[in-house]
């Protein structure tokens, strides 16, 4: 359902591995990952800001079925086929049509009601690395890794030294993050992409 994208950032297994590092987390040897990789694929074929990526039969106007007053930029709605999670496209004011800057996967249970959903034929939405709903916060730093920053129920994985990263110059965008909302320990939400310029 979703169109092939040929892209490799991100799209490893999670981040580079070094089986000699370790954190204990509720009594849980965690093999820590070396350096934060950023995700920029849903389902190995949606890409982020790369408009080749679109979802088949995806209407051609940006009109038709976008939601402008769901988030802070106006949105596409997909839900996966037994419509429990949804995944949110974001497109930024400005940017090419359907290359989307920023992603969102949730539970369709904490989505607001709207009529312009695309319903695809997915069983579930994953990033790249293996993230997905559902994982405990022991898997989320397994996979991405010890480096974020907590603020409340939420962990937030950043680059944002445009100088100094060579995948934000690919982009040219000035900032990227991850970040899940956890509840009691399991993730229940994902938000990655671009900030807004």
């Amino acid at each position: 359902m979703l169109s092939s994208c040929w892209t490799t950032e991100g799209n490893s297994k999670g981040s580079s591995l070094d089986v000699s590092k370790t954190k204990k987390i509720d009594s849980i040897a965690v093999v820590r990952a070396v350096h934060f990789v950023p995700d920029t694929l849903v389902n190995n074929r949606l890409a982020l800001r790369d408009f080749n990526s679109i979802v088949q039969g995806m209407p051609q106007s940006k009109n038709q079925n976008a939601v402008e007053k769901l988030r802070e930029s106006p949105v596409f709605v997909f839900v996966n086929q037994d419509t429990t999670s949804y995944l949110l496209a974001y497109q930024y004011e400005g940017t090419t049509s359907y290359a989307f800057d920023c992603f969102e996967i949730g539970y369709t249970k904490d989505l607001e009601q709207t009529k312009e959903i695309l319903k695809v034929d997915e069983m579930f939405f994953v990033l790249g690395s293996g993230l997905k709903l559902g994982l405990s916060l022991v898997e989320l730093i397994k996979i991405k890794g010890n480096r974020y920053d907590q603020e409340g129920n939420q962990i937030t994985y950043r680059i944002d030294d445009y100088r100094q990263s060579p995948f934000l110059k690919r982009y040219n965008m000035p900032a990227y993050f991850l970040t899940c909302t956890l509840t009691d320990n399991v993730i229940t939400k994902i938000k990655f992409g671009f900030e807004q310029p």
